[in-house]
């Protein structure tokens, strides 16, 4: 039986939800900017309530910041709500209240996804706190829509970053497998924008071999290479020294920072390839698994990326017709004339030929306005990059190339039209 105290006590608690005032029950936000600002007061008044005061409680502080963006009042909420639910869970309180709390705890979590500062491990750990799918299906529908605004580079690699922790988290939450199959999506729909917007895993890596070397052909090259092509994504190991080609791979697929890649073959070693490569670093891991029993590591760093083309400004407002006509320079240290033409939305060709008339080379690839570069291979042998840039007061086409059969690159310049 109550105390007459405690019945003194949980009526006026119970009263402080309903009017405004300075007790532990009241929202605090005009007296100190948040909605509770003593928890362990609150905590303390809501133990002397009865469900269905607790309920109240919990229900008003849903309602009432159901919308709200301000990252104090949500980080207060979210820490009351663990409170109550704690509450009502060792009092026994009926589940439909226990539910509330959880309602307050999730809604505050997501709108902290959403409005936080776009940051990896914050997100992540908001992510874990939710306590069902629906709400963690909500968190990554969200950021589905988010990402097409979402220009900035670092933003998007945290991005990436968390879509594939969410993916492991909402695994081993036994969500079913449309939750983490959406994660997975996120993450890859972020990583094909993010390597348009700065391919920072295309270029030519210098690697030791550090395991299973007897196992197969020496390499010391990485080529990884966006083939702009039916191939895709290729990747090949080298022996620089040789100009031989030890493994070659297409159709790899990138997700955030690892690539992965297949070759199944009745002609050859079928194997699988791994791949993690740091986009700040440019160091890169990996492993090959041939049909042979031992594994076969490597290690290395990145000698040329195609991002150091992106960088710098473009001297003016660019259309995608920018690009096509002819312009004469430089390439593989050749001198020659280039034309360019699109015949398919999204798709340049170009066709070089050398002074000389011996040596010509035919590319496809792409052209971004944005960054004004233009990004072309041929026959997944050599890459070209270039943008367009102002050089000494002179609009010029200036990037590089590189060979995948010996990871050579070279410097190409070009005169705008």
């Amino acid at each position: 039986m109550f105390s007459l105290r405690k019945i003194f006590i949980a009526q006026v608690a119970f009263m402080s939800v309903a009017f405004a005032g300075t007790g532990p029950l009241d929202d605090g936000v005009d007296v100190c900017g948040v909605p509770v600002c003593d928890l362990d007061a609150t905590v303390s008044a809501l133990t002397e309530l009865n469900e269905n005061q607790r309920y109240n409680y919990t229900n008003k502080l849903v309602y009432t910041y159901a919308e709200n963006t301000d990252i104090d009042i949500l980080e207060n909420l979210v820490s009351t709500a663990k409170e109550i639910r704690t509450i009502t869970t060792e009092a026994g309180d009926a589940d439909w209240v226990i539910r509330e709390a959880s309602t307050l705890l999730n809604n505050s979590v997501f709108n902290l996804a959403k409005y936080s500062e776009v940051d990896a491990e914050n997100l992540t750990k908001l992510f874990s706190q939710l306590d069902n799918q629906t709400k963690r299906y909500e968190v990554i529908a969200y950021w589905q829509v988010k990402v097409t605004e979402i220009e900035d580079v670092k933003s998007l690699s945290a991005l990436v970053a968390f879509a594939m922790s969410a993916a492991d988290i909402s695994t081993a939450a036994g969500d079913e497998d449309w939750v983490p199959r959406a994660a997975k999506a996120l993450a890859s729909d972020i990583t094909v924008k993010l390597t348009d917007l700065d391919p920072a895993h295309e270029g030519v890596y210098s690697v030791k071999m550090t395991a299973g070397e007897e196992m197969a052909v020496a390499f010391d090259k990485v080529i990884i290479l966006d083939s702009t092509s039916e191939k895709n994504l290729v990747v090949k190991l080298i022996n620089s020294k040789y100009n031989k080609v030890a493994f070659e791979y297409t159709h790899a697929k990138l997700v955030g920072t690892k690539i992965t890649a297949q070759l199944i073959s009745n002609g050859s070693l079928s194997s699988a390839i791994e791949l993690n490569v740091d986009r700040m670093t440019g160091t890169i891991t990996g492993s090959v698994q041939t049909t042979m029993a031992k594994k076969i590591e490597f290690k290395g760093s990145q000698n040329f990326s195609t991002r150091t083309v992106f960088g710098g400004d473009v001297p003016f407002e660019l259309t995608e017709n920018t690009v096509i006509g002819e312009m004469t320079g430089e390439i593989l240290g050749i001198k020659g004339t280039m034309s360019v033409r699109s015949f398919a939305p999204g798709v340049y060709s170009a066709h070089f030929v050398a002074d000389n008339g011996y040596i010509v080379l035919d590319f496809v690839g792409k052209f971004f306005p944005k960054n004004g570069v233009l990004t072309v291979t041929h026959k997944n042998m050599v890459k070209l990059v270039m943008a367009l840039r102002s050089v000494d007061g002179e609009l010029v086409w200036t990037g590089k190339s590189f060979s995948t059969t010996n990871g050579i690159v070279n410097t190409a310049t070009f005169s705008a039209k």
